[in-house]
């Protein structure tokens, strides 16, 4: 049919402008066919509408070593309702020798930050980033021998941690001693001992801050004290 009037205006002399004008009519005619509408595209989750998984309760300030935070993760819907899947969220770590998760209860027991925490619920998920900053606790001091005062060379200094041995180090030739180590003990002390010394246990406040001084002198036992009142 178009190639019809086609033919019949080119017969007939038409001017280009009406060819041209003919030309577009005809092909919006073969155009004209009734399209589909497009579907709306479901934000996430389906048919169900789930969008998305928020976590709150995320800490500003860097954790320490022992230090926990509970997060939230609310599942969000498309109309707008929301509910709480913290408790049947599965919770990963970026590196979870840094952090234990349980039931979004994020405790930091090692390495370095930051670590990212990601909470999935019903397939949505979400991650946060949880700043850490573990900060050694540094005791040092001098261990001397309670009557003349000297350094005592080569004593044994052990940091006691919630009742548990730590690491354990020997004095310098001047008897100076610096034991570090990370951990955020409810309690602390020293046991201190040297050959022909009496072992001391010396308390150490906890909450004394990152970094102590604490100076212990030791007691001679009898046989090195009998020996040395013998050279005098």
């Amino acid at each position: 049919m178009i190639l019809k009037k086609l033919n019949h205006l080119l017969r007939h002399t038409i001017p280009w402008t009406c060819l041209v004008a003919a030309i577009a009519v005809a092909q919006v005619a073969c155009d004209d066919k009734p399209k589909s509408p497009s579907m709306p595209t479901e934000p996430g989750g389906g048919n169900g509408g789930t969008t998305s998984v928020v976590i709150s309760n995320v800490p500003t300030q860097p954790l320490d070593f022992g230090d926990s935070v509970k997060l939230r993760a609310d599942l969000k819907s498309a109309d707008g309702t929301s509910r709480d899947c913290t408790a049947e969220a599965t919770w990963t770590a970026s590196d979870p020798s840094a952090v234990e998760i349980a039931s979004g209860t994020v405790t930091v027991i090692g390495g370095y930050g930051p670590v990212t925490v990601k909470a999935t619920c019903s397939g949505a998920s979400a991650s946060v980033t949880i700043p850490i900053d573990i900060r050694a606790h540094i005791i040092k001091g001098v261990v001397t021998d309670a009557t003349s005062g000297a350094g005592i060379d080569g004593a044994f200094v052990r940091v006691i941690i919630d009742g548990r041995d730590g690491i354990e180090i020997k004095t310098e030739a001047s008897g100076a001693y610096t034991i570090v180590f990370v951990a955020k003990p409810t309690t602390l002390s020293l046991d201190v001992r040297a050959a022909g010394y009496t072992t001391v246990h010396q308390p150490v406040d906890p909450n004394a801050g990152p970094n102590v001084s604490v100076n212990i002198s030791l007691q001679r036992g009898p046989a090195v004290l009998a020996e040395a009142q013998g050279r005098l």
